[in-house]
C-alpha cells in the first residue's frame, strides 16, 4: 500500500507546541489537511494527535480515521474511526477496507513509526513561516536515519513552501 507522511512543520522542523498546539498553521494549511485526506479517504493519526484534535473538536477528520494507540479506547464513533497498536495493522486494516493508499499525518513519533517500520514510500512537508524555539518535532525519537530523493518543491503562498519526497528503501 502508498503510504505518505503528510505534515506541516516550523521552518525548524516542528509540527506543534510542546502541548500539541498547532495554532500556527494557517487557514490554507488545515484546509489542504482537509483536502488531502478526503481525497485519499483515510488518515492514520497518533494517540496524542487525536486527543488535541478532540479537544479542538476537530475530530473525526472528514474521512476514514486510523488512530495508532498502545491503549484501549473507546469508540464512539465505529463507522469512521478505528484504532489499531501498529503502523502495520494499520496499513492491514485499511488495505482490508479496499484503500489502495494511507496517509499518515502525525505526530512525531508517529511519524518516526513509519520510517523505522520501513512502510512510508513518501513525505510531503509544508513548511510555514515560523520559529519555535521547542516544540513537537516531525520525527521524534532515535536511532533512525533514512535516505530520501526531492521529487517536488512548490511555493504554494506568499510564505508557505511544499517540500516532496521519496522514501528511498
Amino acid at each position: 500500500m502508498k503510504t505518505t507522511i503528510y505534515e506541516a512543520t516550523t521552518a525548524n522542523g516542528m509540527i506543534a507546541r510542546k502541548n500539541g498546539d498547532m495554532g500556527f498553521l494557517s487557514d490554507m494549511e488545515w484546509q489542504g489537511f482537509m483536502q488531502m485526506a478526503y481525497d485519499v479517504g483515510n488518515c492514520i493519526i497518533g494517540r496524542k494527535t487525536f486527543d488535541v484534535l478532540l479537544e479542538k473538536g476537530k475530530f473525526p477528520l472528514n474521512c476514514f480515521n486510523v488512530v495508532l494507540s498502545k491503549g484501549k479506547r473507546d469508540n464512539k464513533w465505529p463507522k469512521t474511526v478505528a484504532f489499531c497498536k501498529s503502523p502495520k495493522a494499520a496499513l492491514k486494516l485499511l488495505a482490508a477496507k479496499g484503500f489502495k493508499e494511507a496517509l499518515v499525518m502525525g505526530g512525531g513519533l508517529t511519524n518516526t513509526s513509519f520510517i523505522k517500520s520501513r512502510l512510508a514510500d513518501k513525505i510531503i512537508v509544508d513548511i510555514e513561516p515560523m520559529l519555535l524555539a521547542d516544540g513537537i518535532k516531525l520525527f521524534e525519537g532515535k536511532d533512525f536515519e533514512n535516505k530520501l530523493k526531492l521529487e517536488d518543491a512548490q511555493k504554494f503562498s506568499t510564505d508557505e513552501v511544499r517540500l516532496i519526497y521519496r522514501v528511498i528503501k
